[in-house]
């Protein structure tokens, strides 16, 4: 199911310098040299606050909700009411089916890394321009952790579950007075989902699905997540530019 990858940035970076042939200094004169400060290979740059604007006005533009995510919206909405705050990364639906409370929450930076994501960072640097359209074609949403609770009155149960084009379930767990639910280390939450018996795994997606915790939730979740992290980004970006002036 498929923002802004920091972390594989400074990847290229630091492969990049590992590869930098780094001559040790043979002459002291040569160290004076670099120890003196040159402003004057700087002097063509443009100032801060320019590249905070520059970065807002580039960041803004990815900033808007895809045709499908909307059309996705307006489905979900018919079940769950969407809220999130500005400055929070917690994204919440909750909503009622039959006598069920459905609660499904997420942080939209809480993804999930795969073993592919290390290899792509490999292959990145042998792309040619007509790969890297076709990586632009095929870019993949990420994959995000999120809670789906099904309650009624204080008893829960609870999934945990990862959204990208799709819904999987990774653990679930009962809990039998949410107002006592505590982290204990000792309490049992429950068993791994894949060690359930394949019928039972079956059934359970089937369950989810009558609540509306299907496909179109994971898809959400998954874009979702992705603009809400750029919002937030944006908002960083006006919040220091105004900082700095």
């Amino acid at each position: 199911m498929n923002m802004l990858r920091p972390a594989s940035a400074l990847l290229r970076v630091g492969r990049r310098l590992s590869r930098t042939s780094i001559q040790p200094l043979k002459k002291t004169a040569n160290l004076k040299c670099l120890m003196q400060p040159r402003y004057s290979q700087f002097s063509s740059m443009p100032s801060l606050q320019a590249i905070f604007k520059r970065e807002i006005v580039d960041e803004k533009g990815n900033c808007f909700e895809s045709e499908s995510m909307q059309t996705l919206r307006t489905k979900l909405g018919k079940v769950f009411e969407i809220s999130e705050q500005p400055g929070s990364l917690k994204v919440e639906l909750k909503g009622v089916v039959d006598k069920d409370h459905v609660h499904i929450y997420f942080n939209a930076q809480d993804t999930v890394e795969s073993d592919d994501d290390w290899e792509d960072e490999e292959e990145e640097e042998f792309v040619d321009v007509a790969g890297e359209e076709d990586e632009e074609e095929t870019d993949e949403l990420p994959a995000v952790r999120f809670i789906a609770d099904i309650s009624r009155g204080k008893e829960v149960l609870r999934f945990d579950c990862v959204a990208s084009g799709n819904v999987t379930i990774e653990k679930m767990r009962f809990i039998k007075d949410i107002d006592t639910v505590d982290d204990d280390e000792d309490t049992y939450e429950g068993p791994n989902f894949v060690d359930l018996e394949m019928d039972m795994q079956e059934r359970l997606y089937e369950y989810l699905s009558d609540r509306f915790v299907d496909n179109d939730v994971g898809r959400f979740i998954a874009e979702y997540a992705d603009l809400k992290e750029q919002k937030e980004y944006v908002s960083f970006l006006e919040n220091a530019a105004k900082f700095i002036k």
